[in-house]
C-alpha cells in the first residue's frame, strides 16, 4: 500500500495498511475510503482504496479507483499494473493490453512490463506479438524465468497451430471439392492472423458450396466479420437456430464478395540499447 503525506490522512492509512496486512481488506476499504474523504486528490489514497476493493472483489469500484488514481498521477505505475492485471482477470485483453502498453511508455526498460504484454497478447492468440514481448523481456533481464518458460509455451502454441494447419491442407487434398473442410482451415488461419489466406479459403469455399459460409458463421460465430453473404445465404441463416454473436455489416448484404476489416494493433516500443 502506497503511504500518504497528510498526518491525518496517513493515520487512516496506517490502519488500513495494518487491516490488509491481517487480511481484514473491509476493515482496510473502510479506512482507505476515510483517507480519500481527507485527500480526495491523493492519488496514493485512490490507489490505496482501489487495492482493498480488488482484493474484496469489487471490481467496477477498484478499475474506477484505479483509473482515478492514473488521472491524479499519471506516472503512478503500480495503478497501470494492478488495472492491467484486473483487466486481464475479467477478461478485458484488450484493455490489459492497452494499459500495460500505456505503462511501458513510463519505463519502457522494465522487463516485467513486457512479460505482462507478453501475457496478453498470448491470451489472444497474437502469439508473434507476444513472443516479441517476452524476447524484449529477456533482454532486459536475462534471469526472467518467468518470460523464458512463457516463450517456450507461446512456441509450442505456435508449433501446434502449424501441426494443425499442415494436418486440415492434408484433409482438403485428400477431398479438395469437400467444401466443409474448408472451415476449419479458415478458422485456424483466422486464430493466427493470417486473414489474407484465411479470405482465400473463404473465397474457395463460396465457390464450392454457397451454403458452407452460414453453416461456418453458426460454427465460428467470428467470421462474421470477415465474410459477406448473398441474399441466399441470408435466408438460410435467417431460417435456421442461428444467431451469429457478430452481426454482419450493413451493406454487405447484397454482395457475395467477401468483407474484411483488419484490426490494428499497436507496436511495442522499440528499445534502443
Amino acid at each position: 500500500m502506497q503511504q500518504a503525506s497528510n498526518p491525518e490522512e496517513q493515520a487512516w492509512t496506517d490502519k488500513g495498511n495494518a487491516a490488509a496486512q491481517s487480511g481484514d481488506f473491509e476493515s482496510a476499504a473502510e479506512a482507505f475510503e476515510q483517507a480519500v474523504l481527507i485527500s480526495p486528490d491523493d492519488a496514493r489514497a485512490r490507489y490505496n482504496l482501489a487495492l482493498a476493493q480488488q482484493y474484496l472483489g469489487d471490481s467496477e469500484l477498484a478499475i474506477a479507483g484505479y483509473r482515478r488514481a492514473i488521472d491524479l498521477d499519471p506516472q503512478l505505475l503500480d495503478a497501470y499494473v494492478n488495472l492491467g492485471n484486473l483487466y486481464g482477470e475479467l477478461g478485458l485483453n484488450e484493455d490489459s493490453l492497452e494499459t500495460f502498453q500505456q505503462a511501458l511508455e513510463l519505463n519502457p526498460e522494465n522487463d516485467e512490463l513486457y512479460l505482462n504484454v507478453g501475457d496478453a497478447y498470448r491470451t489472444q492468440n497474437l502469439y508473434q506479438d507476444a513472443i516479441q514481448a517476452y524476447r524484449q523481456a529477456l533482454i532486459l533481464n536475462p534471469e526472467n524465468t518467468n518470460a523464458r518458460d512463457n516463450l517456450l509455451d507461446v512456441r509450442e502454441r505456435v508449433n501446434d497451430q502449424l501441426r494443425r494447419l499442415m494436418e486440415q491442407e492434408r484433409r482438403i487434398d485428400d477431398d479438395p471439392s469437400n467444401a466443409s473442410r474448408y472451415a476449419e482451415l479458415a478458422s485456424l488461419y483466422l486464430d493466427m492472423r493470417r486473414y489474407d489466406e484465411a479470405l482465400s479459403i473463404a473465397n474457395q469455399m463460396l465457390a464450392l458450396d454457397p451454403q458452407v459460409v452460414p453453416a461456418m458463421i453458426c460454427s465460428q460465430p467470428s467470421m462474421s466479420r470477415w465474410v459477406s453473404v448473398t441474399r441466399q445465404q441470408k435466408l438460410i441463416l435467417a431460417s435456421s437456430n442461428c444467431h451469429p454473436m457478430m452481426p454482419m455489416p450493413g451493406n454487405t448484404w447484397e454482395h457475395g464478395e467477401l468483407y474484411k476489416e483488419i484490426p490494428m494493433m499497436p507496436s511495442l516500443p522499440i528499445i534502443v540499447r
